[in-house]
């Protein structure tokens, strides 16, 4: 298996990162997940401006271009002759000395992988999965909307309470009791056949997958919500799906008791999604 690290593509058995890295220490840098499908990076170009954002955002300076880094992932995906596959873009801000401060860091660590990917069972996309709300609070801030935090902790600790309730996702509340955002993905709900999603402003990450979907439902002329939304909002609905780069648009069946009609209206936007990922990658 070969990897991108620092410059270099190397076999991922020679790769080395210093104990000492501040991605390793502090969890202080970023990631993007991005999905290949036919050998093909989907939505690449988005994936890296959100990530050149984010790096703007955390004072954090590579060396390598967008178009460079959009050169290896694909230079991998043929060396490691993957077609469907799941490829994961991560910048620390590296070696700097002891404690908080950044005032005197060296390089960032850059690391490229890429790995096959298989995709959930159909039948989740045709039945939909089940849901729960979780306690843990979803501490995210607006103006970190375009971060992908290596700083996965708080999502970790309630992933152990969707697990523990047996869910396939766990939706997150802000402080306010806001409807966020799921601990990997985005969630919509859809209502009278109006499309409704959490606001930037509640604290979500701001997902590739989410600006695509709202993007192509409003091209395809439904109207799209982004507001304060409660738990109850969410209950009521008529259907409610989950969004990432990974799982695509995903239907789901209920939350907690709740149950959900048949997903109509989710399987015609998968539909749609999936003649975007043909164009595109095909």
């Amino acid at each position: 298996m070969y990897i991108y690290l620092n410059g270099s593509i190397i076999n991922n058995k020679e790769a080395k990162v210093s104990v000492e890295d501040r991605g390793f220490l502090l969890g202080d840098g970023l990631f993007e997940t991005i999905r290949a499908y036919n050998g093909k990076p989907f939505l690449l170009k988005a994936h890296l401006q959100r990530l050149y954002r984010g790096l703007e955002r955390l004072s954090i300076t590579i060396r390598e271009t967008g178009e460079e880094l959009s050169g290896v992932v694909k230079r991998l995906l043929e060396l490691n002759s993957l077609k469907d596959a799941y490829i994961r873009i991560t910048v620390t801000r590296g070696l700097c000395s002891r404690g908080i401060s950044t005032t005197d860091c060296t390089e960032p660590t850059v690391c490229i992988v890429v790995k096959g990917f298989n995709p959930p069972d159909g039948r989740l996309y045709r039945e939909g999965v089940q849901l729960c709300f979780v306690q843990r609070p979803n501490l995210r801030i607006p103006e970190d909307a375009d971060i992908k935090s290596l700083s996965f902790l708080n999502y970790i600790l309630a992933r152990t309470e969707v697990e523990r309730k047996g869910a396939f996702e766990g939706i997150m509340l802000n402080p306010a009791g806001h409807l966020t955002e799921c601990t990997t993905s985005n969630i919509f709900f859809v209502k009278d056949d109006i499309f409704f999603t959490p606001a930037i402003e509640t604290g979500i990450l701001n997902g590739i997958t989410r600006q695509t979907v709202i993007s192509l439902l409003k091209q395809n002329g439904y109207r799209v919500v982004e507001g304060r939304f409660l738990s109850d909002d969410l209950i009521e609905a008529d259907e409610v799906f989950i969004t990432n780069s990974l799982i695509e648009i995903l239907p789901v069946s209920g939350i907690e008791d709740q149950k959900f009609k048949p997903p109509a209206s989710t399987l015609k936007l998968h539909s749609l999604y999936q003649e975007m990922i043909k164009t595109e990658c095909f």
